[in-house]
């Protein structure tokens, strides 16, 4: 693989993990703002499914690492995605249920 071709795969993720951030933002918005369940539910949809993306064009990028420092770099990198869906999920999970128990 070229450096070129890992310098795409790079960007790729990138691009994925600003979705990432801009759904992540856009979900908490809307449960600190205390919106609908619908509302929340269906921006978390996005949400996890751009976490799914960033899991996937990272695996890509990955593959091209030979270097197992810089493989391990990245796999720091990918650890704080992890933990930033985590703690969304745990909040978003939370919201439902006091939603749930509003109704």
């Amino acid at each position: 693989m070229t450096s070129t071709d890992e310098s795409n795969l790079k960007f790729k993720r990138r691009g994925a993990k600003s979705r990432f951030t801009r759904f992540g933002k856009a979900t908490e918005q809307l449960i600190d703002g205390g919106r609908s369940r619908a509302e929340a539910q269906k921006s978390f949809e996005k949400y996890e499914q751009a976490y799914h993306e960033v899991e996937d064009a990272h695996d890509k990028f990955t593959m091209t690492i030979k270097d197992e420092a810089e493989y391990d770099r990245e796999d720091v990198w990918v650890e704080d995605v992890q933990n930033d869906f985590s703690k969304l999920q745990c909040k978003f999970i939370d919201y439902v249920k006091v939603d749930e128990s509003a109704s």
